[in-house]
């Protein structure tokens, strides 16, 4: 069993607030059609909000399209 990617938002919020660190997101490859909740609550705050489906993309406006990570689509 996991906790998912909750954790990761909550010490990433943490990181950016008491020590001023960068954020950044990657949303699970498993999303195609509609962002997580982790996604949500991180897009809100990340410096960089990564996704790997076009579907999750229209989304938030903000977020980098990669189609596969380390090669960028737009």
């Amino acid at each position: 069993m996991s906790p998912g990617a909750a954790p990761g938002v909550i010490f990433g919020w943490v990181g950016k607030k008491l020590f001023k660190t960068k954020f950044v997101f990657v949303e699970s490859f498993s999303r195609v059609g509609t962002p997580s909740m982790s996604g949500r609550l991180a897009s809100k705050f990340a410096d960089l909000y990564i996704v790997q489906h076009e579907p999750v993309a229209r989304d938030y406006p903000n977020a980098v399209y990669l189609d596969t990570i380390g090669t960028r689509a737009t």
